[in-house]
């Protein structure tokens, strides 16, 4: 992981010196608190611990790195490359007994959004929306008495999915533009589908970052 993130940097550090005059607008770096979760579905009656179980967000974080491209007066797209911690809170019945475990996925996440900004002054607000491509790099399973089901095993490595969200950007205020960002992401498709079983990852982000 920390060796794709370093060659990213470097890719983005080489576009920047070499199409700053023209195409490329800023850039910079994010990091957020997201409140992930997954919807859990099963259209028919299953057995084991599957019996009314129920999912709940947990909290992680991403981090980030982004340009911003073809700066209009108002449209703009940004390309960005996210580490994104994903997740849920299972809440389940087994032996008759309630019970909870918590899991844990990692993503490379490489959003493209539309970036329509309303420039006001000192602090101007914007909206953004498109598609996201995922990739999922690590896990850490539901662990459910007396051993582990394999959900996260079964996943699908890579997911597409979509990002909408609103900010505000400040202007001239400081040497660099600081941001505030709510971003909700969902997919396209289950993640995990067995036929009786299916998952499928959601989550809302809250987003600061600092833009050259």
């Amino acid at each position: 992981m920390k060796k794709i993130v370093v060659r990213v940097v470097v890719v983005l550090t080489a576009l920047t010196g070499i199409a700053r005059s023209q195409l490329l607008g800023s850039y910079g770096v994010k990091i957020a608190y997201t409140s992930a979760s997954q919807s859990l579905n099963y259209p028919f009656d299953v057995a084991g611990w599957w019996v009314s179980s129920k999912t709940s967000a947990v909290s992680g974080f991403n981090i980030a790195a982004f340009a911003e491209w073809f700066d209009s007066h108002h449209l703009s797209f940004i390309s960005q490359i996210e580490y994104d911690q994903r997740g849920a809170n299972l809440q389940y019945t087994i032996n008759g007994e309630p019970a909870s475990t918590r899991g844990r996925l990692s993503y490379l996440s490489i959003p493209i959004l539309a970036k329509f900004n309303i420039q006001t002054g000192s602090v101007s607000p914007y909206v953004i929306a498109g598609p996201r491509g995922d990739f999922l790099l690590s896990y850490r399973d539901f662990q459910i008495h007396p051993g582990m089901y394999p959900v996260y095993g079964k996943f699908k490595k890579t997911m597409l999915g979509w990002s909408m969200g609103a900010g505000l950007e400040t202007g001239s205020l400081l040497p660099v533009n600081l941001l505030i960002e709510l971003r909700y992401n969902l997919d396209f498709s289950d993640s995990y589908n067995d036929g009786l079983v299916k998952m499928r990852n959601n989550a809302l982000d809250v987003w600061l970052g600092v833009a050259l």
